[in-house]
């Protein structure tokens, strides 16, 4: 699954994988998306990994952007937009093989949302941590492809 359907209407509200070109090359599968939470997985394919072979630092934060960003906008029942206003991610271990993202939104109010997450391997290691803001915004039209890219 990658995206959340609104089942009255079968109305697509969420699917930011789909919806964005970089998260479609880099392949990770939206699982849930619900009440503040989200859970991506991500399988090990070649074009993530960096020099060491494991997940390069760059896919684990879009990762994190992706899964706190589904969680803000989860506790909002995707009614809103987002856009990231910061984010930290602390680096613990490596990300080898298959990668389990997890995200929580923590607090805020209307306009921002506080989020954390985690990533876990498939033995269950901490391979990362993160914090971060994000910001509510209008939904743009359908059909502005560009601009409608608000997951």
């Amino acid at each position: 699954m990658n995206s959340i359907v609104d089942k009255a209407s079968m109305e697509v509200l969420h699917d930011p994988v789909n919806r964005n070109p970089f998260l479609k090359m880099l392949g990770p599968e939206l699982v849930e998306s619900a009440s503040g939470h989200s859970y991506f997985i991500q399988n090990d394919y070649p074009h993530i990994r960096n020099i060491y072979g494991v997940a390069h630092g760059g896919v684990i934060m879009a990762l994190f952007d992706a899964a706190l960003a589904s969680a803000a906008l989860s506790r909002v029942e995707f009614t809103m937009g987002i856009v990231t206003l910061d984010m930290s991610i602390n680096f613990i271990g490596p990300g080898a093989g298959r990668l389990h993202v997890r995200g929580h939104a923590t607090g805020g109010g209307s306009s921002v949302c506080f989020c954390e997450g985690e990533i876990h391997d498939d033995a269950g290691k901490l391979v990362a941590k993160a914090i971060g803001s994000f910001k509510y915004r209008r939904k743009k039209p359908a059909g502005n492809d560009a601009a409608a890219r608000s997951d």
